[in-house]
């Protein structure tokens, strides 16, 4: 990535929210999103007063500032330097990843959708349990329920659509996959993604408060530790 003017574009979207869009030849790439998610740290520490939030995603990041503290114009000139700044740096020394092991139990129990995927696979149980968690995945976004990451890319095999009828429930914690995507359910809440595990993990706490109580952030690599169901319960694990 070139930190150039032709790197990105910045458009306001609303009266207190502008949108800049990263350019990049590939996309999605794990560089580009965590050469975003730099610029949104550097955002962050350089104009406190001004952003109230930042949305990292693939190829964007969505800034909301204090509109009626300084005009957009102002405003985008001092975050176009700011990501200018901050592209550089990670040009120069691409931004350190930060690794969060996920432990996974993956059963009939918290998995319901396992062993069909498997079937519709072609593959045993272990060796789809073997081919999620042998990946490292990239968490691309964050977002549909507070700490949600959307983390890719699984292995071609284990790509399957989200099902046809969501799931009035799914338990928090549950580790699923959509299309070529995997993530897991913060809280409990519908969802129709393919669920074929669970983690003990607070992967979103609202009591921590602030911008930084979910566990997984935008640009973290994540890998899924296949637990038994003995190590699920000593990790604070619950069943139903």
């Amino acid at each position: 990535m070139t930190p150039a003017g032709n790197a990105f574009s910045i458009s306001q979207v609303c009266e207190d929210a502008v949108i800049v869009h990263f350019r990049y030849q590939r996309i999605p790439a794990p560089e580009l999103v965590r050469a975003i998610a730099a610029c949104r740290r550097q955002l962050i520490a350089e104009l406190p007063g001004l952003i109230d939030d930042c949305v990292a995603s693939y190829a964007s990041l969505l800034i909301y500032y204090a509109f009626t503290r300084i005009p957009v114009e102002d405003f985008i000139e001092k975050i176009t330097a700011s990501i200018n700044t901050a592209l550089c740096a990670a040009e120069e020394r691409p931004p350190a990843t930060t690794a969060v092991e996920v432990p996974t139990y993956y059963s009939a129990e918290t998995g319901p959708d396992l062993a069909r995927l498997a079937a519709l696979k072609e593959i045993d149980v272990h060796r789809l349990i073997q081919l999620h968690s042998q990946t490292p995945y990239t968490v691309y976004a964050i977002g549909f329920a507070p700490g949600f990451a959307y983390m890719g890319f699984v292995d071609a095999l284990l790509a399957a659509p989200r099902l046809d009828k969501p799931r009035k429930a799914v338990t928090r914690g549950s580790v699923g996959i959509a299309d070529r995507q995997t993530g897991i359910y913060p809280s409990d809440s519908p969802g129709g993604w393919n669920i074929i595990g669970r983690t003990p993990l607070d992967i979103f706490t609202a009591a921590a408060g602030g911008r930084d109580n979910c566990l997984l952030k935008v640009g973290d690599s994540v890998i899924f530790k296949p637990i038994d169901r003995g190590e699920f319960i000593r990790l604070g694990g619950k069943l139903s």
